[in-house]
């Protein structure tokens, strides 16, 4: 299973809610709780994650994503945002 919202020891954290969809009728393949696990079980850059994220968009339903890692400097981690559909990831300076 996954998670919707959590925080590691070393100061990595997500949350993930969702983003209804009016033309989304198909059950999704892969459970958004995972996006949250597998990023704070990982060690890959926030922006980094999400641009990974960005080529399998079609395996999940509608979402919002907050990723961050206060354990780094914060010019090096910022907290990203992505709603699945957009162009890109934003970032918050």
């Amino acid at each position: 299973g996954g998670t919707w919202l959590g925080v590691t020891r070393d100061g990595r954290f997500a949350a993930v809610t969702n983003h209804r969809e009016a033309s989304h009728t198909v059950a999704p393949l892969t459970s958004r709780g995972h996006l949250v696990r597998d990023y704070l079980l990982g060690g890959t850059p926030a922006a980094d994650f999400l641009r990974a994220l960005h080529r399998h968009a079609g395996d999940y339903a509608g979402f919002n994503l907050l990723l961050g890692d206060a354990g780094q400097e914060r010019q090096q981690a910022p907290i990203v945002r992505a709603l699945i559909g957009s162009p890109s990831p934003a970032a918050a300076e």
